[in-house]
This record gives C-alpha cells, sequence and structure tokens, in this order.
C-alpha cells in the first residue's frame, strides 16, 4: 500500500499553535483527542520554535490493534506521553 504524506505546515509569520494547525486536519482527529489529554506537550515549548511534528493519520491509529486500542491509549498517560513525545523535534 502506498504511504501518503501531507504537509500541514504554518508560515514562519504564522501565529497558529501546533494544536491549532493539527484541529483544522480532519485525518488527523484521533491525533489531536491524544494531544489534548497532554497539551502541555505542545503549549510549553520552552524553546519557542522552529517545531517539526511528525504527526500520524487516523489510519495510522486504526493499525495500532483491536478496537478500543485508541481508548486504551487515552486512559494511560505515561504510555500516550512516551507517544507523543517521540513525534516531535526541535527544527524544520
Amino acid at each position: 500500500m502506498p504511504r501518503t504524506t501531507t504537509n500541514t505546515t504554518a508560515s514562519s509569520k504564522s501565529t497558529q499553535t501546533v494544536l491549532e494547525l493539527v484541529a483544522t486536519a480532519p485525518f488527523l482527529s484521533d491525533f489531536l483527542a491524544c494531544v489534548m489529554v497532554l497539551p502541555h506537550l505542545f503549549l510549553d515549548d520552552p524553546g519557542g520554535g522552529p517545531f517539526t511534528l511528525f504527526a500520524p493519520d487516523n489510519g495510522a491509529f486504526t493499525k495500532l490493534g483491536p478496537p478500543g486500542t485508541l481508548d486504551t491509549i487515552l486512559n494511560n498517560s505515561g504510555l500516550l506521553a512516551g507517544m507523543l513525545a517521540a513525534r516531535g523535534g526541535a527544527g524544520k
């Protein structure tokens, strides 16, 4: 199956936060649900950016396991924090 990559970027002068950018992309709604459990991971960026985010789309979440897997992850803040921390990094 071919892999699809979609870039959702803000211009260098944008005032949008990472959360606002993710919220504009319907195909990232499962990722947004994860981020909303621990939003401070994306709001408290001490470096001030730039910040690159590798956000899995909804299709990736369906491949994690049987139905209910996403709910399990959303209810385990330690596991969720580790997963989210691995999705972003400093730089462009």
